[in-house]
């Protein structure tokens, strides 16, 4: 098994779109959510642009209120590091995994929702896998660690869970994260915490939204 910190540093091709990410450690005061008819590549002319202040708390207005279907407000903040993401395509009725319904760019990591599950990334034996394990909250607060092999790179692969659902991911790229937190209270406090999850950045599609940092 070999890490996926130690497979980017070896790979220049992902060193390149690293070295791109971190130049966007820039201060922002706002951010653009897109929510957008096209959930396969969130094609600009399909989608309702939101600006969004970064770090505030704001209300999930319907625009937006897909995020986190729980939660009432949220808070946005957009992490600048660097790190992987898994451009996975889901597939309806479709054994061959040819024609995607949506695309689902999902940071490592994340805190996916409906049914809360947590999603990691690794390298075993040379090949990119993702790994899903779920969890007891929309928070992803106590997960067990997620048991390989998971979702191998280049697979077209049967969801266990759900009959006639196939997904496949090509590779694991480079990629930057929004975290979103969401609240059921006004103040967005942590007592009133009630789910959280990463999106992709750089406007990377996530079932029809897409974010972007700087944009504002």
């Amino acid at each position: 098994t070999v890490s996926v910190l130690y497979w980017m540093r070896a790979h220049t091709n992902v060193a390149a779109a690293v070295a791109a990410i971190t130049l966007l450690a820039t201060t922002a005061a706002a951010l653009r959510v897109s929510n957008c008819t096209d959930p396969v590549a969130c094609a600009a002319s399909t989608c309702i642009t939101t600006d969004v202040a970064e770090r505030a708390c704001v209300p999930l207005t319907a625009n937006i209120s897909g995020i986190l279907p729980t939660a009432e407000y949220a808070v946005f903040e957009c992490l600048r590091e660097p790190r992987l993401c898994t451009p996975t395509q889901a597939f309806w009725q479709d054994p061959t995994c040819t024609t995607p319904m949506e695309t689902l760019w999902t940071p490592c990591g994340t805190c996916l929702q409906g049914p809360p599950r947590t999603m990691e990334c690794a390298v075993i034996n040379g090949t990119f896998h993702s790994l899903v394990g779920e969890c007891d909250s929309a928070t992803c607060g106590n997960c067990p660690r997620p048991s390989p092999p998971g979702l191998t790179a280049g697979v077209c692969w049967a969801h266990p869970g759900v009959p006639g659902l196939y997904l496949k991911f090509p590779t694991l790229e480079a990629c930057a994260a929004v975290r979103v937190r969401g609240y059921s209270g006004a103040t967005c406090g942590a007592q009133t915490l009630v789910a959280e999850t990463l999106l992709p950045a750089q406007r990377k599609c996530f079932k029809g939204v897409a974010v972007e940092c700087d944009a504002v």
